[in-house]
C-alpha cells in the first residue's frame, strides 16, 4: 500500500503541474544560435542535400492553392522572398511548398500589430490549413508528429528535441549513449502526451505493482480502486 501511495502522490503532482499556468514563453525554451545541437543537425542536413531535379509534368495541386489564396489575399504571386530569409540556411533546405508557406506567414504579419505577429506555423500542413500561434499568446500550436513548427523570429525550423522542451521533456536527461535523430524526438513530442500513450504508461505502472495476493478478482478490485483514485486527484487539482 506504500508503494500505491507514492505512485499516487507522483500522479497528484504530475496532474496538478499541468494545470499551472505557464510561466515561460516558448521562445524561451528554444537554443541559441549556435547551440551544438543546431550547428550538428544543420550540419547533417545541409550534406544530405541534394540538387534538386529537373520537375516534368504539371504543377503540383498544392501550387494553384498558393495561387488562389494569393489572389484572395491581394498579394503578388510568384512571392518575393524576403532577404533575410534567403540569408537563412535552414530556409534554403525547405522544399518550395514550405518556402511558400512561410511567405505568406511573412506577409500575414504584415498588417499585424506587434503583440499579434504569427511566432510559430506549422508548414507540415497546407497553406490553408496550418496551424499557428502569435506572439502575445505564449503557446504553440499542438505538436503532430507529423509537425514541423518554423519559428518566424529565428527563422529555422524547430527541432525535435526543442518540441520536447516545450513539452516539459529535456533530452539533456537522457541516456546519453542512446543516439537518437531529431527525426526521433519529433514523433516522440507528437506522441508524448496522446491519450493512448498516457493510459500505457498508467497500464504500465499498474502492471508494475505488487499485489497482496495472487486473486485475480482482488487484482482487479484494486485496479479499479486505483483508477477511481485518479479521477478522484484530477477532480482534486481542478
Amino acid at each position: 500500500m506504500a508503494l500505491c501511495g507514492d505512485i499516487l502522490k507522483s500522479i497528484q503532482h504530475v496532474l496538478h503541474c499541468l494545470q499551472c499556468t505557464l510561466k515561460i514563453a516558448p521562445d524561451a525554451l528554444l537554443y541559441p544560435s549556435g547551440h551544438p545541437r543546431l550547428v550538428r543537425e544543420l550540419t547533417r542536413l545541409t550534406e544530405k542535400k541534394k540538387p534538386p531535379k529537373p520537375k516534368e509534368g504539371p504543377p503540383p495541386r498544392w501550387m494553384e492553392t498558393h495561387k488562389q489564396l494569393a489572389a484572395t489575399s491581394n498579394i503578388a504571386y510568384p512571392m518575393d522572398v524576403p532577404g533575410f530569409l534567403n540569408d537563412s540556411p535552414w530556409f534554403q533546405l525547405l522544399q518550395q511548398r514550405e518556402k511558400e508557406a512561410i511567405c505568406f506567414a511573412e506577409a500575414f504579419n504584415k498588417d499585424r500589430p506587434d503583440e499579434q505577429l504569427i511566432e510559430f506555423v506549422d508548414i507540415s500542413q497546407t497553406v490553408t490549413r496550418m496551424a499557428h500561434s502569435t506572439r502575445d499568446s505564449k503557446v504553440i500550436p499542438t505538436v503532430l508528429p507529423s509537425a514541423k513548427l518554423w519559428c518566424m523570429s529565428q527563422h529555422r525550423w524547430v527541432l525535435g528535441s526543442e518540441m520536447l522542451r516545450f513539452q516539459g521533456l529535456h533530452v539533456e536527461e537522457f541516456d546519453t549513449a542512446v543516439e537518437e535523430s531529431e527525426s526521433l524526438l519529433s514523433d516522440l513530442a507528437g506522441n508524448a502526451f496522446s491519450a493512448p500513450c498516457i493510459s500505457a504508461a498508467i497500464l504500465a505502472v499498474l502492471g508494475s505493482v505488487r499485489y497482496a495476493s495472487d486473486s485475480e478478482d482482488e487484482e482487479m478490485l484494486t485496479i479499479n480502486s486505483a483508477f477511481k483514485a485518479v479521477g478522484l486527484l484530477n477532480r482534486m487539482a481542478d
